[in-house]
């Protein structure tokens, strides 16, 4: 089982209930971890147990993850580094969006599995945070003046950037279809949907980030995200042109018949398992 052995993997190089960033092959681990990877263990363990039934792998993990899942959860919007990755949202102290939807989602998925895990204080615990989720995520997180969702906190300023975590409320099913459209429409009229699919972001940063700067590329990982919130909503933008562009980026990118990380491949790796993701949304 893949999905069971990339996690024990990661459960190998954890501390204090904290999955690693990044493992590279002689087992260094290149960054310890942000609160990302360890909250959407655990909506991945919600949907390998609809899959499989294997209750016992389940709970082992959720109890090896306890420490810091608790550590997380107990503050509303967990601090700490963006998956972005760029120099202003690398910062430990900042809330971002991606953290925050993870959060509701984690929260959602243990609520879910919570007679399985048989851990009374985490459920009742859980139970509160997810009732102030549901009332005020959308008033924490939504911009109504500009139909789009905050990036990140700094402090008591919230900072609109216009990066590819915009989609992560709607890939994640946390808004409803007024929001949905509303935020996808106007991230087409900013540009961070384009016919390429997701930009990573749309401002300069020729210094900062991997790959001389991120900036008005798109990695086929975003693009999966994008792919899969126009099919859950029915979103207007042409998702066969964009098969298109992926079938001529596995043939004629990179290594052949392997889907590289970016699109059109420039400077981006040659191969990349997640891009994969965008040919089984």
């Amino acid at each position: 089982d893949l999905l069971r052995d990339s996690i024990l993997n990661l459960l190998n190089h954890s501390k204090c209930g904290m999955i690693p960033h990044e493992i590279v092959n002689n087992g260094y681990v290149n960054h310890p971890g942000y609160p990302l990877e360890t909250l959407l263990i655990i909506v991945l363990l919600e949907d390998y147990f609809l899959r499989t039934g294997n209750a016992d792998f389940v709970k082992m993990v959720y109890w090896e993850l306890r420490q810091g899942l608790k550590k997380l959860l107990k503050q509303i919007y967990p601090r700490g580094p963006s998956f972005v990755e760029l120099e202003e949202t690398s910062n430990g102290e900042i809330q971002s969006l991606d953290t925050a939807v993870a959060s509701y989602a984690c929260c959602r998925s243990l609520l879910k599995l919570s007679k399985l895990l048989d851990d009374p204080e985490m459920k009742g615990f859980l139970g509160d945070l997810m009732e102030y989720y549901q009332k005020r995520f959308l008033r924490d997180w939504y911009s109504k003046k500009h139909g789009v969702f905050y990036d990140y906190f700094r402090g008591r300023e919230k900072v609109i950037g216009y990066f590819f975590i915009q989609l992560f409320p709607l890939f994640f099913r946390i808004v409803d279809e007024r929001i949905a459209r509303t935020v996808f429409e106007n991230l087409k009229k900013v540009g961070l949907i384009c016919d390429d699919g997701l930009l990573h972001s749309i401002h300069d940063d020729p210094k900062d980030g991997f790959y001389m700067g991120k900036s008005h590329k798109v990695w086929w990982i975003a693009n999966a995200m994008l792919k899969k919130c126009v099919k859950e909503y029915d979103l207007n933008y042409d998702l066969e042109r964009l098969d298109e562009r992926f079938i001529d980026d596995v043939e004629n990118e990179g290594m052949p018949h392997v889907p590289p990380e970016i699109v059109g491949n420039p400077t981006g790796c040659f191969a990349q398992t997640w891009s994969a993701l965008y040919w089984v949304v």
